[in-house]
Order: structure tokens, then sequence, then C-alpha cells
């Protein structure tokens, strides 16, 4: 009896592809932005509470020195957002639209950063028209209160943010879909939609938009 032959199917994997869109984003409706730097001070702390080293005698906190240690500051000296927070509201936007997983927008969007923190963490600057320092209070995960001295940017809006997407997962209209229902739904920093809050919402801006306002 003949032996069939086996069927060999040679496997193909195409190159890949890089696509970058430029996109214009600005605050929705009146939902300002707060953001919340992790400071050298606090990250001191955490090296000293590691080491068990005693602990001193707790310092006169300086409202104004935390709100400027709170910004992201880049080489350039400009306020700014973090890149990867902006991809990562991206990401979680996979579980507003059926059928799209994280997985897959992990591997196949990224936001190029436009600047570097002094710890080497990626940046988009921020334009904006009013900033303020807001002094809120918050709970710690002991219930009890503290205050919080950050920065409040009121109409803000991100320029020229490029967005890297493959085009055989993702098209152009699918990525600019993502954004906007991450801009709606998740947010960005401090007391965001994806945290029970209203901050940090946005929209990608159209012409339309812009003239109107």
């Amino acid at each position: 009896m003949a032996m069939r032959k086996k069927d060999t199917k040679e496997l193909v994997i195409p190159p890949q592809k890089v696509t970058v869109a430029k996109i214009d984003l600005q605050q929705l409706n009146d939902s300002c932005l707060v953001v919340h730097n992790f400071s050298e001070k606090s990250r001191k702390d955490i090296e000293k509470a590691q080491q068990k080293e005693a602990k001193g005698p707790k310092a006169a906190r300086d409202p104004m020195a935390e709100y400027e240690a709170a910004k992201h500051i880049d080489e350039k000296g400009r306020q700014c957002v973090r890149a990867d927070a902006l991809r990562c509201a991206i990401i979680d936007a996979a579980s507003f639209v059926d059928g799209v997983t994280k997985v897959k927008i992990r591997g196949a969007i990224f936001v190029r950063a436009q600047g570097h923190s002094k710890e080497g963490y990626p940046l988009l600057p921020l334009t904006y028209k009013k900033e303020y320092m807001r002094d809120d209070v918050i709970r710690l995960p002991n219930g009890s209160a503290d205050m919080r001295y950050r920065p409040c940017y009121v109409d803000w809006e991100l320029k020229n943010v490029e967005v890297e997407y493959d085009p055989d997962i993702f098209s152009a209209e699918q990525v600019h879909h993502l954004v906007q229902r991450a801009g709606f739904a998740i947010g960005l920093h401090e007391h965001r939609p994806q945290k029970g809050g209203e901050w940090g919402r946005f929209e990608i801006a159209t012409t339309n938009r812009k003239k109107a306002a």
C-alpha cells in the first residue's frame, strides 16, 4: 500500500509593519488634569523604611515644595504627562470593545515619548491655559486623612502625539476610536474615571472644535 505524502505547509511570517498616527488631544468638557509624580523625598523615605533605618523627627511640610515635586518635568523643563499613562489608557479601553483584547493592543500600539524625566520615564509635553495648586484631603490605606498638594491644569492639550501601531492588526480608524474611548472612559493620572473620578478625560481635537474654542 502506497504511503500518503504528508502535507507540508511553509510557515509564512509577514514582515513587521509600523505606521504612525499623529493625534492632538484636548481636555474633554471641563475635566481638568491633576498629576502627582513620586517625589525624590518619597523614594528616600521608602528606601529608609526598607533598610529599617530609624525614623527621625517628622519635618514640617512644605506645600509649595510638594506641589513642585509632584510635576512631571522633562529634560527641557516642560511640564508633562506620562506617555506610558496614555498607552495604558488605550490598552484599558479594550474593556469597552467586544472582540478586542488588551494583549493584542499591548503588542500593536505604542506611544512615542517626546521627552524623558530624570528617572527615564517617557513624557509628553503639556500645553494649558491655566495651572494652579490643588490642596486635597485624601484617605490613606490605614483610613487616616492626609493632604496632597498637586498641580492642576485647565484647558489642557497634548499636541502632535505620535501613536505607533501595527496596520496588520488595527486600522487608523480603529486606533482613533480606541484613543477616543480611552479619553472618555479611562482618562489620565489622578482621580480619573478608571479610578472613580472625573479628572483627566480627553478627546481627539478636531478642526471644528478648535475653531469654536
